[in-house]
C-alpha cells in the first residue's frame, strides 16, 4: 500500500500492490483494496486516580490495620499525580484518567510494596485498550503501610518572638489521636503548628489549621486553638 499521498487523519481505501521475486506470478488477490485509518501520533498527561482498590487485610495483631495505600516515587517516576501517555490523537482523546489496576495482596503483618499496571479509562468508566496507545510508566510502586494509633501532645512551634517569662500559652486540645506506621512514632514525639507572630500579637484565643506531616488524624480533629496570655505579678511567682 503507498500512504504517501495522505497528509491528514482519516479513513482511506488504499489499493493492494504486489512486488513478486523473478519467477513467482500472481495467480490472484483475494481482495484488491484494505481500508486504512491514519491518525496523527502525539502525547498526552493523564491525571492518576489516587483511590487504590486492593483486596486482602492485616493480621499484624490487635491495634494495627491497613493505612491507606499510596504510589511511591521512584527513579522512573517522580510525579506520582500523573502520567504521560502516547498514541493516535483519536484515541487519546477519550481518555480521562489512569487508575492502577486492582490488587490482590492478600493478608499481610507489616507494610508492604507492590508492584501493579496502570489502566486507562474514559469518562464513562470503560477501560481503554488500543495496540495503538503506551504508557510510559505503565507499571507503578504502591506501598501498602501497616498503621496503628497513638495519642500525641499538640505543640506550638514559635518561629516569631515569644517570651515565655512575660506570657503564658495552652492549646486546645492539648492532644489528638493518629495514625501511622511503627517506624513513624519512633520519630515523632508530638504535632506541632507554626505560629509565626510575636507574643504580643498573640494575646487571646488563635485558631490554627492541625494539618500533621506524615500521620493522619484519626479523631477527626481538624484544628486547635492557641490561647496566650500576659503574666501578671501574681501569676510569675
Amino acid at each position: 500500500m503507498d500512504l504517501s499521498g495522505i497528509s491528514s487523519s482519516g479513513e482511506y481505501l488504499l489499493e493492494i500492490k504486489t512486488e513478486l521475486d523473478s519467477g513467482v506470478s500472481l495467480d490472484r488477490l483475494s481482495q484488491s483494496t484494505i481500508t486504512v485509518y491514519v491518525d496523527m501520533t502525539t502525547s498526552k498527561t493523564v491525571p492518576i486516580d489516587p483511590n487504590i482498590t486492593y483486596y486482602g487485610g492485616v493480621t499484624a495483631g490487635e491495634g494495627y490495620s491497613m493505612g491507606k495505600p499510596y504510589i511511591m516515587a521512584t527513579a522512573d517516576m517522580q510525579d506520582t499525580a500523573s502520567v504521560v501517555v502516547n498514541g493516535p490523537v483519536s484515541i487519546l482523546n477519550t481518555i480521562v484518567k489512569a487508575k492502577v489496576r486492582p490488587i490482590e495482596i492478600g493478608a499481610i503483618t507489616a507494610s508492604v510494596p507492590f508492584t501493579s499496571p496502570l489502566v486507562l479509562y474514559d469518562e464513562s468508566g470503560n477501560e481503554v485498550n488500543s495496540s495503538y496507545i503506551t504508557i510510559v510508566t505503565p507499571d507503578v510502586r504502591v506501598y501498602f503501610p501497616v498503621v496503628t494509633e497513638r495519642e500525641l501532645e499538640i505543640k506550638p512551634n514559635f518561629t516569631g518572638s515569644f517570651d515565655t517569662s512575660a506570657y503564658s500559652y495552652s492549646v486546645s486540645p492539648s492532644s489528638v489521636k493518629v495514625r501511622a506506621e511503627e517506624k513513624v512514632f519512633e520519630k515523632m514525639t508530638a504535632i506541632t503548628f507554626d505560629v509565626s507572630k510575636s507574643d504580643t500579637a498573640l494575646v487571646g484565643e488563635t485558631k490554627y489549621e492541625l494539618v500533621p506531616d506524615g500521620v493522619e488524624i484519626a479523631d477527626g480533629t481538624t484544628e486547635v486553638t492557641l490561647k496566650v496570655e500576659k503574666k501578671t505579678a501574681a501569676n510569675t511567682k
